[in-house]
């Protein structure tokens, strides 16, 4: 109509102007819109609500508290000389588990979710986190109790024996006489000592070590395990 001249400049002009409000109305309204939509991070089911319908809300108010259906958070409390002597990133790297009361014989995997950085004062403890997924035939609930277990890697363990198993011994290495349970004989077995007076050597769970007049015998001796009688 401008081009044919049917309207003057001033209200193409006006109109031009009235169309470039309206698009920034829409697009005004269309964020305040989507600012009325909340999305959950995760599917669950809505266990409190805190506010009702058409109510006006605040920035960061609490508007409800959803439930994951699908993965469980279970809070622990870790003694800070547990945790000094382990460090934080080993325990990262141990598995977990949890069993709940209410069925302790089953462990459940869990995997480490986050921990606080400084402790609690009055309990002497950091707070940490872990995850679980919800196992299917069991109805697990919040504020249900149970126990997480941290399982060591069997690497980190040393093993040290008493004094009266060496038939010779240094600073660094020494010797011990095992037991052969299928024949009875015995055959020295050399071991390294380090400086905290941990082992290292050819010795594994279940080996059998003479502990008893340990320097009296003879490389294949025969022996018998001396066996508990009544009253000793």
């Amino acid at each position: 109509m401008f081009e044919k001249k049917l309207i003057s400049a001033n209200a193409f002009d006006k109109s031009e102007t009235d169309y470039k409000t309206a698009l920034a109305n829409l697009d005004e309204a269309q964020t305040e819109l989507s600012f009325t939509k909340i999305k959950a991070p995760y599917d669950g089911i809505i266990s409190l609500s805190f506010v009702k319908k058409h109510q006006y809300v605040s920035a960061k108010e609490t508007v409800l508290n959803i439930i994951n259906t699908d993965n469980l958070d279970i809070n622990i409390s870790l003694p800070v000389p547990y945790v000094d002597s382990l460090g934080i990133e080993a325990l990262k790297q141990f598995s977990l588990s949890v069993s709940f009361d209410i069925q302790s014989q089953i462990m459940i995997p869990a995997t480490f979710k986050e921990m606080s950085t400084q402790p609690n004062s009055d309990t002497n403890s950091y707070s940490a986190t872990v995850q679980i997924k919800r196992p299917t035939g069991m109805n697990i609930l919040t504020g249900m109790t149970g126990k997480v277990f941290i399982h060591h890697a069997q690497k980190n363990l040393k093993l040290t024996l008493p004094e009266g198993v060496w038939v010779t011994r240094n600073e660094t290495s020494g010797s011990v006489w095992r037991l052969n349970p299928e024949d009875s004989s015995v055959h020295k077995v050399h071991l390294e000592i380090d400086s905290s007076g941990a082992l290292s050597g050819d010795l594994k769970s279940g080996d059998l070590i003479i502990t008893a007049g340990a320097k009296g015998l003879y490389e294949g001796q025969i022996v018998r395990a001396w066996e508990r009688e009544a009253g000793i």
